[in-house]
C-alpha cells in the first residue's frame, strides 16, 4: 500500500492529541507539586520563626527582665 502524504489521518491526529494531552497533564502536575512544596516550606519557616520568638520571650522571662504582663502581651503579639 502506498504511503499517504500530506495531512495526518484520524489515527495520526488522535495519537498527536494524546501525546499533547499527556505532556500538558505531566507539566501541570509538576507545577502543582512544586507550588505545594513551596507552600509547605513557607509554612514550616513561619512555624519555626514563631517558635523561636516564643522561646526567646521565655528566655527573657527566665532571665528576669520581662515581667509576666509583658510576656503575656508578647505572646499575644507573636501568636496573632
Amino acid at each position: 500500500m502506498p504511503r499517504r502524504r500530506g495531512r495526518p489521518g484520524l489515527v495520526g491526529t488522535m495519537a498527536r492529541t494524546a501525546v499533547n494531552t499527556g505532556t500538558a497533564s505531566a507539566t501541570s502536575r509538576a507545577l502543582d507539586n512544586r507550588a505545594d512544596a513551596r507552600a509547605d516550606q513557607h509554612a514550616g519557616a513561619q512555624a519555626y520563626d514563631t517558635l523561636t520568638r516564643l522561646q526567646s520571650s521565655g528566655e527573657m522571662r527566665s532571665a528576669g527582665p520581662l515581667p509576666d504582663a509583658e510576656l503575656a502581651a508578647a505572646k499575644a503579639t507573636i501568636l496573632g
